[in-house]
């Protein structure tokens, strides 16, 4: 009887170390189903596509999971801009890491009308195009950042709704010139810069700031209008009727600005300069001045 309990204990225990023994197989397969690779070795989650908000990329592994290259595919009307939207991901230091910056974008396509014509630099016009928009964005709410209680500026705030007028109705301008001539667009938007004027706030000095600002503004959209012009006396395309858009009502207006822009900072500079009191006293000056 003692003999055949040992018996009976002994097979018990060889069935729980097989048993045991298939179960820790059984996981650890069960686990390399579901991880990849590089994730059991400490690399990375498993890959997601990269988001956008217009179209979608197409992405093919390439090698044991460690390896995507994408595709940016966008609508039928729609093309990816630049041309270059191939992307490659790789999983390196944990995480999937792409081999350059995502800035493919899917944008409209060339217009194909019966008005269209061999429009020169279409894509340094929609540069310009950008710039006109941010500008206007830009004086825009340096407007009402003027006619803040704490600022008090309605001179700043009629010059610079002015401004604002000013470069939309040289956007919208511009805008219905590559309709007529059958050309596309596409707009981007960029950054506000609020936030020199509150440092001007700070210091007692908004309208200086403000007025810096816009002559900056100005200059460089009169940099980009020589450029493009350039560019296009230079180029295959010979485009007089541009030209004559671009020096006869663009530029002539942007020259104009700056020389009047500069007369205001020269001006508030020296208040600065001649002593601390006599800033405010200037700033009010002109501001009644530009009323």
């Amino acid at each position: 009887m003692e003999r055949s309990t040992w018996v009976v204990f002994g097979g018990l225990a060889i069935f729980l170390a097989v048993f045991l023994q298939l179960t820790v197989l059984q996981g650890s397969r069960a686990q390399v189903e579901v991880y990849p690779r590089s994730t059991r070795a400490g690399g990375c989650p498993p890959f997601q596509a990269p988001y956008t908000s217009v179209g979608r990329y197409h992405c093919i592994k390439k090698r044991a999971s460690t390896l995507y290259n994408c595709k940016l595919n966008c609508p039928a009307n729609m093309r990816p801009e630049p041309q270059r939207q191939q992307l490659t991901y790789k999983c390196t230091g944990g995480r999937w890491v792409s081999s350059h910056d995502d800035r493919t974008q899917c944008v409209a396509r060339r217009s194909v009308n019966l008005v269209e014509q061999r429009l020169a630099s279409p894509a340094l016009l929609n540069q310009l195009l950008e710039l006109y928009l941010n500008h206007s964005y830009t004086y825009f709410a340096m407007a009402y950042f003027c006619d803040r209680a704490d600022v008090q500026l309605p001179g700043f705030q009629k010059f610079f709704l002015g401004m604002w007028q000013a470069s939309t109705d040289m956007t919208r301008d511009l805008l219905s010139y590559i309709n007529k001539r059958g050309g596309w667009f596409s707009l981007r938007m960029w950054p506000q810069v609020v936030e020199k004027l509150h440092l001007g706030l700070e210091d007692k000095k908004v309208g200086l700031v403000a007025m810096e600002t816009a002559l900056d503004m100005e200059h460089e959209s009169h940099t980009l209008l020589l450029e493009i012009m350039k560019k296009i006396e230079d180029g295959p395309v010979n485009d007089p009727h541009l030209m004559h858009l671009l020096e006869d009502t663009h530029l002539e207006y942007k020259i104009k600005m700056i020389k009047k822009i500069a007369d205001i900072v020269a001006n508030l500079r020296s208040f600065v300069a001649t002593g601390e009191g006599d800033y405010e006293l200037g700033e009010y000056e002109i501001d009644n001045n530009l009323q």
